[in-house]
Order: structure tokens, then C-alpha cells, then sequence
């Protein structure tokens, strides 16, 4: 591609601007008009940016850290697992005052640009220019790490290997590469060898001046938790959480470290950290810091954390067994109606042809036939029956509601 067709790619590309507040999307628009790019797609947060990059719709992205819903960050790292859009230039908006762990997060995630507020038209310029050539030219080491990645989670280890071999024969042609991505890639391959002393051994040399530190100490955390050492997987796994804690799937791989080891105090600090950021997390995260408060007996956590997220979210944002969690926390605490009222909510709301809903409706005629309240019990048993005959024999629901009505009748006699 010559420069002529590379300048009329840039002109006529879609950039997406997600910024959740209206003055910023204004200043950004007259920005990006002012320097002569046609097409222009608003996105006011990070829901509304995602359905955009999704449809594959935009050329470019130019989103805020401090998006609601999804943050620019996530939105981020969203983008670059998956192999779709992963390509896409992306420029992060961030505060002055910005924490070094979200700038070290944006790097490992392949950020194209980081424009620090205040900035004028000529930075924006500058960063667009460089951001959008960085991914139109062609770059073998960047596909080839894309390949190991790919490779890596088919569990396809030979195919990884030679992705490797193929990255170090560049290096040897002195071409540029990125030694620090190189050797955390090696030592991933070792890890799975489970050669942990060699994973070490590569990565320990690089620290002083590794732009991954946060993943490079993750590394060195499996190294050790592979060799059964938890007190020291907990030890690098805790300074990699507390560097990026946004990082979620790195918080839980945490989690189970600190759980493995034993140490409570360790797992309150994780639980605490995926709470602040659950905000921009997805349901099956939530599930998992609910479970984690329910392996604590934390019920009063659980309770906090459910009646927020259900009170403010627009959409449904537990799985099943986060609602059933929430639902046992009500009851540890007395607090029957509410858990009645959970199953109550899920039954009206939940669809027939929904995977759940057998179970939800047996689970719910169980625990109203738990808490005594046996006519409300009947009623659900029989919804359950008319739904799916064969399940309510396997679940004996027939002899549950025989048995309620008995005690139905020995309660109005007065017996």
C-alpha cells in the first residue's frame, strides 16, 4: 500500500468517540472535525461502545477510562480478545492523575495511544496518524504472537512452539522485536512444560526493565504454584493484583492461590479489590466474588453487594447460582421474605424455554415448602408439573405436594 492509498484508508475511516460525558463527546467531535475526518460515531458508555465494535462498524476507537457501564480500560481489553476486532486502533483517554496500573494494563493490552487530559488538537492528531498506520502495516512478530495466543488456548503446545521459533528467527534477521512479549511467551511454553525453574530463569533477568511487570509476576506465581509452593505463587500473584486490579480474570487466578494457601486475610483483600471494579465486570464474575464472601460465611457481604447491583443495574447481571448464593445469605440472616421474593422475581421473569427454569421452580417449591409455607409451595409444585411432567416425576413432586396438602389440612383442623 503506497502513501496515496494509505492517507484516502486513514481520511475515510469511521472513528468511534466513547466518552460518557456530553461536553467531552462535543470537544472531541469538534476536535476530529477540525482535523478533517468525515465519519465520526458517537458512544456515550461502554455498552452502547462494545454493540459498535461488535457489528464491526468503526475503523478507530477513542474511548475514556472513566466510561460508565464498561470503562475504556475494559472496553480495551474487551476488544483485544477477540480475534475479530482485535486489530482495531485503539487510543485510551485518560485523567491526569491517572494510576500507573491502568497505564501498565493498557500497555499489556497492546494500547495504541494514551492521550492524558488536558490535550490539544495537535497531540489528538498526532496520536491518530500514528495509531492508525501502527495497524494498517503489515507486522509478522504481531501476527505471530496472535497466533501463539490462539494456539496456546487450544492447548495446541507444538504449534505454540514453533510460533516461538518463528518469532526468535526475525529477532536473528535483526529485525525489531518486542524481547519483553518474546519472553514471557517462552516462558509460558515452559510452564506448560512444566520446566518452572526455566520459567524463572528467562523472565528473572528482564524485571528491572519489563513494561509487563504485572504479567510477568503472574507468570513467576504459576511457576511456583505449579510447583506446589503456595506461600510463594501468593507472595508474586499479590504483586501483580495490587499493579493492575482491574485485571479480573488475573484477580480470580489469585483467589484460587490465596484459597489453595490458606490464607484468608489474602482472600478478603482480593474479594475487596474485585468488588471495587465490579462494575465493569460480567455475571459470571459476580458469581464468583458472591461465592467467594459464601466460602467466608460473609452473608451480610453477599446481601450488600446483591441488593446494590440488582438495585442499579439496567440489566440481569447474576447467573442462577448467584441468585441461589443470595438467596441462602437472605436465609442465614432471616431474612425469608426476601429470599422468597428473589424466587418470586426469577419465576415471573424467567422464560420456559430458559435451561433454568425446571430447577428454579423445584428449587423455589423446596425452599417455600422449607420456610412452612406449604400452600405457596403446592402452587409452584403444580406450575412445575404442567411445565414438564417427566421432570416432576424424577423430582418426586408429586409425593412433595401430597404430603404439603396433609399438612395443610392438619393446620386448619387445628391438630
Amino acid at each position: 500500500m503506497d502513501k496515496v492509498q494509505l492517507a484516502r484508508k486513514r481520511w475515510n475511516m469511521n472513528i468511534m468517540y466513547a466518552n460518557s460525558s456530553v461536553y467531552m463527546r462535543q470537544t472531541l467531535k469538534n476536535m476530529l472535525t477540525y482535523l478533517g475526518y468525515p465519519n465520526l460515531t458517537p458512544a456515550n458508555d461502554g455498552d452502547a461502545a462494545w454493540a459498535l465494535i461488535d457489528e464491526e462498524s468503526v475503523d478507530m476507537v477513542v474511548a475514556d477510562t472513566t466510561l460508565q457501564k464498561i470503562s475504556g480500560l475494559h472496553l480495551l481489553m474487551k476488544m483485544r480478545s477477540d480475534k475479530r476486532v482485535r486489530n482495531l486502533p485503539f487510543i485510551l483517554v485518560v485523567e491526569e492523575e491517572v494510576d500507573m496500573g491502568s497505564i501498565q494494563l493498557a500497555q499489556e493490552y497492546d494500547v495504541d495511544g494514551i492521550l492524558i487530559k488536558p490535550f490539544d488538537v495537535n497531540k489528538l492528531r498526532a496520536m491518530v496518524v500514528k495509531s492508525f498506520e501502527k495497524r494498517v502495516i503489515f507486522n509478522k512478530e504481531r501476527e505471530l504472537l496472535w497466533q501463539a495466543e490462539e494456539f496456546w488456548q487450544d492447548g495446541n503446545i507444538e504449534s505454540y512452539r514453533f510460533a516461538i521459533e518463528e518469532i526468535e528467527e526475525i529477532k536473528r534477521t535483526r529485525q525489531p522485536v518486542n524481547d519483553f512479549r518474546l519472553a514471557l511467551i517462552r516462558s509460558n511454553y515452559f510452564l506448560k512444560k512444566g520446566e518452572y525453574t526455566r520459567v524463572r530463569e528467562i523472565i528473572a533477568p528482564m524485571m528491572e526493565k519489563m513494561p509487563y511487570k504485572a504479567l510477568a509476576f503472574e507468570v513467576i506465581a504459576n511457576s511456583y504454584f505449579g510447583e506446589g509452593n503456595n506461600e510463594k505463587a501468593l507472595h508474586f500473584i499479590m504483586e501483580s493484583v495490587r499493579q493492575t486490579p482491574e485485571h479480573h480474570l488475573r484477580t480470580l487466578n489469585a483467589l484460587e492461590i490465596a484459597e489453595k494457601a490458606e490464607n484468608r486475610d489474602a482472600v478478603i483483600e482480593l474479594l475487596r479489590i474485585v468488588e471495587n471494579y465490579v462494575d465493569n465486570g460480567d455475571a459470571n464474575l459476580i458469581e464468583k466474588l458472591l461465592d467467594g464472601y459464601r466460602k467466608l460465611g460473609d452473608w451480610v457481604s453477599i446481601v450488600k453487594i446483591y441488593n446494590k447491583i440488582a438495585r442499579e443495574s439496567e440489566t440481569n447481571k447474576f447467573t442462577y447460582n448467584a441468585h441461589k448464593i443470595a438467596i441462602n445469605a437472605f436465609h442465614e440472616l432471616e431474612e425469608f421474605d426476601r429470599a422468597v421474593e428473589v424466587y418470586a422475581k426469577l419465576a415471573k421473569t424467567t422464560r420456559r424455554k430458559d435451561p433454568i427454569y425446571l430447577d428454579m421452580l423445584n428449587d423455589y417449591g423446596n425452599y417455600l415448602r422449607k420456610i412452612g409455607k406449604d400452600k405457596e409451595a403446592i402452587i409452584i409444585f403444580k406450575k412445575l408439573k404442567d411445565a414438564d411432567a417427566e421432570f416432576a416425576k424424577k423430582n418426586a413432586v408429586d409425593e412433595k405436594i401430597e404430603g404439603l396438602q396433609k399438612n395443610v389440612e392438619l393446620k386448619e383442623s387445628g391438630s
